[in-house]
């Protein structure tokens, strides 16, 4: 669950990666030349606040300083094993609570928009349209390869610029939506499914449902066609949609055409003739 990304002696090259690179949790010891841990941690909480800092040092006088400056944890040299391990417990709880219940909406379905679930129910507006494309195909795989992601997204471009580009894309994803919803390493990208509502998960899990079971539920085939809003990325010429918008489209028929028959059985003509 938890892979060391990068190591760095150099704090300027550690902020560069962390610009270029997005990341969970970054381990800095206070005392470095020229930028010291506390002034790293503020830069790097400049570039995404949700960036987790665990300070190391060999001494304790900084510990209120660090805590006044939201650290997750702080660690005293020699670090046991036994002591790092009781962080890192605390560092997964907290990314299971931030993942608890879904905080982000997603709609696939008839275009693309994403909500951030408040109050007010917040639109959330995405820096680019080839940062809407790379947010649209991590959420429609779930997990992928970065090498799939470039030879979809950027095949064209030589390997070190389009790997620069899916860098600083996916950085900007994420510091529009936050971090705890996509989880990157160093080969693969993953989506966090259980932190995001999504009308395509929903509606796939509303066709299984129905076709698990003998009964014809109703209510699961009202929700099904409601989340059905229109082609599945619809006004978006993705290529690499173009195969499963097909196959949700014969899908969403197949469908009406289920609670079609099960109205007719049902002698329930007027219904029927609505999902003809």
């Amino acid at each position: 669950e938890i892979e060391v990304y990068e190591t760095f002696l150099d704090p300027a090259e550690a902020y560069a990666f962390a610009k270029a690179q997005p990341i969970d949790v970054a381990f800095l010891d206070i005392s470095m030349p020229e930028t010291n841990g506390m002034k790293l941690s503020s830069l790097l909480h400049e570039l995404d606040e949700s960036i987790d800092v665990v300070f190391v040092t060999g001494f304790d006088e900084y510990a209120l300083q660090a805590f006044d400056l939201s650290a997750v944890d702080y660690l005293l040299k020699p670090v046991t094993a036994e002591r790092l391990s009781k962080t890192l417990e605390k560092l997964k709880k907290m990314n299971r609570n931030t993942t608890a219940e879904p905080t982000l909406e997603v709609f696939l379905f008839n275009g693309l928009k994403v909500y951030r679930r408040t109050q007010n129910r917040e639109l959330i507006k995405l820096r680019s349209p080839k940062t809407e494309e790379l947010f649209a195909f991590l959420v429609s795989k779930g997990t992928v390869s970065r090498e799939e992601i470039i030879d979809t997204l950027w095949s064209g471009l030589e390997p070190e610029k389009a790997w620069k580009n899916l860098n600083s894309t996916l950085y900007y994803i994420r510091k529009a939506i936050g971090a705890n919803y996509i989880k990157a390493s160093r080969n693969e990208i993953h989506v966090v499914e259980s932190s995001i509502y999504c009308d395509r998960y929903e509606f796939e899990r509303l066709l299984k449902q129905i076709r698990q079971t003998s009964e014809r539920h109703v209510e699961w085939m009202i929700q099904a066609e409601v989340l059905y809003s229109g082609a599945l990325l619809k006004g978006k010429a993705y290529e690499w949609a173009s195969s499963r918008t097909r196959r949700l489209e014969h899908e969403y028929i197949g469908l009406l055409e289920l609670a079609a028959r099960f109205h007719l059985e049902q002698n329930q003509q007027h219904q029927a003739l609505h999902y003809f």
